[in-house]
């Protein structure tokens, strides 16, 4: 292997090559998985010279190697992990290892795709690439890749991928490559309208995640009140559509008579270009927003809104302040949940946060990088509640009382251990709170009662 020299001058070094350099270098272990089980361990070894040792590992090895070696560095490393796929965050310590989530880390949310399409490497591809176009001024993919030149084009571009992804499963590097490589080189300019322009390969284009963004955004469902007529009759310089500085659309069809393919594709990438409205306005009517943009902003009393409305089925007047520990309280029927609750205790909204996993942890620069998973934790006890796309979408549609919902089953599940984890830590109350559904009128009843240990009261609180 020829020999590589770090920014600092520092040489790199496999750990399978023999021998070891007479100056400073780093050491790095390319795959762990890759070394015999028996000599594992022996990766982290530091010989004379050896500034520091880097080692890419799956986390099954990893674990392994806590396990038989648990007061080891890898023991160390797997514990930082957990941690920060659960949100924790901690000081630095020195004596313990940096580690990476590569495998945690969020693309979309990082922007990457933004910072991808503004590569001048890409956009030199892209102008020097062959169609059957006359000439490249007239050429509609080389035409509209200008168009990305706009900062502010590229990030609504993120945007839409972000709004899109809190939809569905996490998205991956590989996914946004590919998405990419389309939008630069897929469609043909010769198609009526020309499938090859960027913006028509975001929601019209053969990657994977343009099949996921079209089912979750339906481009045809874009609604712009004010600019619609002027596309319509080819007012392309009206002030009502609102473009981003520097931009123009490119027309398409024919003004007053055009298709509607030839609409939708005006419509899409007017979607991109103008400054009108945010993607949160221009798709709230296919998507609610209101409770997913609570988590994105940190903003905790929403959430304990909706998860004290979403436990009692919206019948009882929920609060955004207090965080109700509600469980189930009775036999669960063949068909029906159980129809009382009572509540393990009660936690204001300021003892709660709102956070995401880490993909950087125990870097001496502090440095963070946010992960794709989102959490509501509990400051004092450390439990916590990840806020999957799918537990989102449940939560605002409302809880279901039948048993065969068991999505909804699954998620009470999830949300009852971190009810289970909050109230183990919280103190004792002399206050009992129980809350009676009727499923039929779809409303319910608030009661509380005081408990007295001494004389093993359970009395009614007089209103």
């Amino acid at each position: 292997m020829t020999s590589r020299v770090t920014a600092e001058g520092l040489e790199i070094q496999r750990w399978d090559e023999e021998g070891d350099p007479d100056t400073d270098f780093v050491r790095i272990v390319p795959d762990l998985t890759q070394v015999s089980r028996t000599k594992r361990h022996l990766c982290l070894e530091r010989p004379a010279h050896c500034k520091s040792v880097v080692v890419a590992a799956n986390e099954g090895p990893l674990v392994q190697l806590a396990k038989s070696h648990p007061d080891s560095e890898f023991n160390a490393a797997i514990e930082l992990l957990h941690a920060g796929q659960r949100g924790e965050r901690r000081d630095f310590d020195s004596d313990l290892p940096t580690v990476i989530d590569v495998g945690g880390f969020d693309p979309i949310e990082a922007g990457v795709t933004g910072r991808l399409l503004a590569l001048p490497i890409l956009s030199e591809m892209v102008n020097s690439s062959e169609c059957s176009c006359d000439a490249p001024a007239v050429c509609p993919r080389k035409r509209t890749w200008a168009q990305l030149a706009s900062e502010s084009v590229r990030e609504r571009v993120d945007e839409v991928l972000r709004t899109a992804a809190s939809r569905g499963h996490a998205v991956l590097l590989r996914e946004l490559w590919d998405l990419v490589a389309d939008m630069a080189t897929g469609g043909s300019c010769a198609d009526s309208p020309p499938s090859s322009p960027w913006f028509y390969r975001i929601f019209y284009g053969d990657s994977r995640l343009t099949r996921r963004l079209r089912s979750s955004l339906d481009p045809d469902l874009l609604v712009f009140p004010r600019a619609e007529a002027r596309l319509w009759y080819g007012d392309w310089f009206a002030p009502e559509l609102n473009l981003a500085t520097g931009l123009s659309l490119l027309p398409t069809g024919t003004v007053g008579t055009m298709t509607s393919d030839e609409f939708s594709w005006l419509r899409a990438q007017l979607f991109f270009l103008t400054e009108d409205s945010s993607v949160g306005e221009l798709l709230r009517d296919q998507y609610d927003l209101l409770l997913l943009d609570a988590v994105e902003q940190g903003r905790t009393v929403e959430v304990v809104h909706a998860l004290n409305s979403y436990m009692t089925y919206g019948s009882l007047r929920p609060s955004g302040t207090t965080l109700y520990l509600w469980t189930d309280l009775g036999v669960e029927r063949r068909t029906d949940r159980p129809r009382v609750q009572a509540s393990l205790g009660t936690v204001r909204d300021s003892t709660l946060r709102l956070g995401y996993s880490q993909a950087v942890l125990n870097h001496p620069d502090d440095m963070e990088a946010r992960g794709s998973r989102r959490y509501l934790i509990h400051v004092d006890s450390g439990t916590s509640f990840e806020l999957t796309a799918e537990a989102i979408a449940l939560i605002r549609s409302g809880r279901s009382y039948r048993t065969a919902d068991r999505a909804h089953t699954d998620l009470e599940w999830s949300i009852g251990q971190f009810y289970s984890g909050v109230g183990s830590h919280i103190r004792t109350s002399d206050r009992l709170e129980v809350a009676h559904i009727d499923f039929e009128s779809m409303s319910g009843e608030h009661r509380v009662y005081n408990v007295s240990a001494s004389s093993l009261l359970i009395e009614p609180v007089e209103d």
